[in-house]
């Protein structure tokens, strides 16, 4: 039985799959029991379970590409957080009025373009050289977006003292 995924303690799956009907046999029900197709897809499970995952191989390109995705989705998301716990709001415009480089956009766009901007920084690339740093070069900077979101937040808060004080 190759469905592992089908669940053995349910009679009426066990009850579904004994009624495909198998050209030239007729019905499972006629080769097994409840029980016995029970025993193997409980076998079936265990072995699906056991078995090592095997790693896939993937080219440099793919590899640097998927890298640079997580990281502009994951700078987003950052962006994100960031305004939430600072009790902004995405579509506002406080952040343009607090930073200068987030001027004429909303309080989302400018925090995702002030990560971009440390982003960058710490890959060391320019504006439109997105497509130049490895793939390793990516992973570690997507490991690191948490304290760029960190320095931002601290960043913000340091402009809205300097404003209000």
């Amino acid at each position: 039985m190759k469905q592992s995924f089908l669940d053995p303690s349910d009679d009426r799956v066990l009850d579904k799959v004994l009624d495909i009907d198998i050209p030239g046999v007729g019905p499972l029900r006629k080769v097994f029991s409840r029980e016995q197709l029970r025993e193997k897809l409980l076998k079936a499970q265990e072995e699906v379970l056991q078995a090592t995952p095997q790693a896939l191989p993937v080219s440099p390109q793919r590899r640097r590409r998927t890298a640079r995705k997580r990281l502009t989705e994951r700078s987003r998301s950052v962006a994100a957080r960031v305004l939430s716990d600072l009790g902004l709001g995405h579509a506002g415009y406080e952040l343009g009025r607090l930073i200068p480089e987030a001027r004429g956009s909303n309080n989302l766009v400018g925090a995702f373009r002030l990560i971009n901007v440390a982003v960058n920084e710490r890959l060391k690339i320019g504006r439109n050289e997105w497509n130049r740093p490895s793939a390793d070069d990516n992973e570690l900077t997507l490991d690191e977006l948490d304290q760029i979101g960190d320095e931002l937040k601290a960043r913000i808060e340091q402009a809205r003292k300097g404003k209000n004080g």
